[in-house]
């Protein structure tokens, strides 16, 4: 088998060390290419294995998610080597402190049928609306059979080359959108373990978690902050590969995705993405509003047309500031205790609220 380009990887010691690999059967070595996920799964009571969560979507006929071939732990014969001992080491140092924050992993491995291209190879802002489209509709087929998927993020959103014999009898192929990565789903009314959450903290993506979840971390994750992890998604894809009327675009793109706003020991999303959402603005700095161009600005010529993704961005920007004003009277009727305790959306949101609406480009 070899390596495939479509594996995101971490500078750092601090993650799953998954590995993706393009892949075909020793058994059948003219078979088609499949996809190999080699990954640490985090081994909790509560916590069901990918491969289960993707074989029962498949059997509930869901769509445009990844195909379960085959998947499970890897066995001996080197078992102690195939299971994380940290949590342990952890517990032996800290006797007196009951609630380790390291989790148990076990190595995983699943075999799935599509081969994938990353969202970034898509072709013009048509395309990428429909993909992404595609992806929203595979999560609410999810969703209504039970299951809500909680990472949305731009690395689990792919593009599928389908491809198929038209009626001359020639190979065609259609890009079609594919949401993948289902390792920390859950069931929509799942019920909490005896010994605590599944997850001890706030699970999905920082860059595309939505700003309310970002603020509350001890609050579940539900299908009002996946819609908005979509937005962010579509929005981080738009920024980077179409053109734009700003000249360095960035600062925005850290600010909006990499930044964070910090409280004590606690932190929460930062001020561009707040804004963003309390106030339906995509503020470039204090001089101008973001806005995307039909082609690149060039110097000595007048700007080019606004492209019609504007449209959709900020009559979507419109209904998450309706969501946030829902989110701020919920907090208004909510005890003082509580919203003392969250982080971010308590204390920087309403000053936000207040705020003068910008006219649009």
């Amino acid at each position: 088998m070899s390596r495939t380009l479509r594996v995101s990887r971490r500078s750092g010691l601090v993650g799953r060390a998954t590995r993706g690999f393009v892949a075909i059967d020793l058994g059948d070595p003219y078979g088609p290419f499949v996809y190999l996920k080699d990954t640490w799964r985090v081994n909790h009571e509560g916590i069901r294995k990918e491969g289960s969560i993707l074989g029962h979507l498949n059997e509930q006929g869901v769509e445009n998610i990844p195909t379960r071939l085959c998947h499970g732990d890897v066995s001996p014969p080197e078992p102690e080597f195939q299971a994380t001992i940290s949590h342990e080491v952890w517990k032996e140092e800290n006797p007196k402190v009951l609630a380790c924050p390291l989790k148990a992993h076990r190595h995983y491995r699943l075999v799935v049928k599509e081969v994938c291209l990353p969202m970034s190879d898509f072709v013009n802002g048509f395309e990428l609306i429909y993909l992404i489209t595609r992806c929203i509709s595979a999560h609410r087929s999810a969703f209504l059979k039970g299951i809500l998927h909680r990472d949305i993020s731009a690395g689990n959103v792919l593009i599928y080359p389908r491809e198929y014999i038209n009626e001359d009898g020639k190979l065609q192929i259609l890009r079609d959108g594919l949401l993948t990565d289902w390792e920390l789903a859950k069931d929509v009314e799942a019920k909490p373990v005896a010994k605590g959450p599944s997850q001890t903290d706030c699970t999905g993506t920082w860059q595309f978690l939505s700003a309310h979840a970002l603020a509350h971390p001890g609050k579940q994750i539900g299908v009002e902050h996946e819609m908005e992890s979509f937005f962010h998604v579509l929005l981080y894809y738009a920024v980077r590969f179409l053109p734009t009327n700003c000249p360095d675009i960035t600062p925005f793109v850290y600010d909006y995705f990499d930044g964070f706003t910090r409280h004590e020991d606690r932190y929460a999303a930062g001020m561009v993405k707040l804004f963003a959402m309390e106030v339906g603005s995509l503020r470039v700095g204090a001089v101008f509003e973001l806005a995307f161009l039909q082609s690149r600005p060039e110097q000595g010529k007048s700007m080019p047309l606004l492209h019609p993704i504007n449209a959709l961005i900020y009559n979507l920007l419109n209904i998450f500031t309706a969501q946030y004003a829902l989110y701020h009277a919920e907090s208004s009727t909510s005890d003082t205790s509580e919203s003392n305790a969250s982080v971010g959306a308590s204390t920087v949101l309403p000053v936000l609220h207040n705020c003068n609406r910008w006219p649009r480009l």
